[in-house]
């Protein structure tokens, strides 16, 4: 019998729109609702209760890369641990109904597993992601 043609999505198309310089695919797109922050975040990094560098100033784009792979990672995270692009920080416009019913917008910070082995945490807590 002839084999019938698969028309499905083979990921093809996203995964070459989605490669950096080097042949990296990414694996965070940001999504329409991306916005830069409209607040002066910072992200500061402890270890055992010291703090380990001076702090990132994250609003200065709409998302961060959290990983190992120094050629795509905006934030590196140098620990065996951590996948190459281990998570991602991103900021998005929300819409929700204030208390008078009125329709407010604001600029808020998401943090999104990539599919790591060991998960994300923040601020030492696991919450399911993976």
């Amino acid at each position: 019998p002839q084999e019938q043609p698969n028309m499905g999505l083979s990921g093809k198309l996203a995964a070459e729109t989605n490669k950096v310089a080097g042949g990296v695919v990414l694996k965070h797109v940001p999504p329409a609702e991306a916005r830069k922050a409209d607040k002066r975040w910072r992200l500061y990094i402890f270890k055992n209760d010291q703090l380990q560098d001076e702090p990132f100033h994250i609003h200065r784009s709409d998302h961060y890369l959290f990983g190992r792979d120094v050629s795509v990672a905006d934030i590196i995270t140098a620990h065996p641990s951590c996948s190459k692009q281990h998570a991602v920080l991103q900021f998005r416009l929300t819409e929700k109904d204030d208390e008078y019913g009125l329709r407010t917008t604001a600029v808020r910070p998401y943090l999104l597993d990539l599919g790591s082995v060991n998960g994300t945490f923040l601020n030492a807590q696991s919450h399911g992601w993976h």
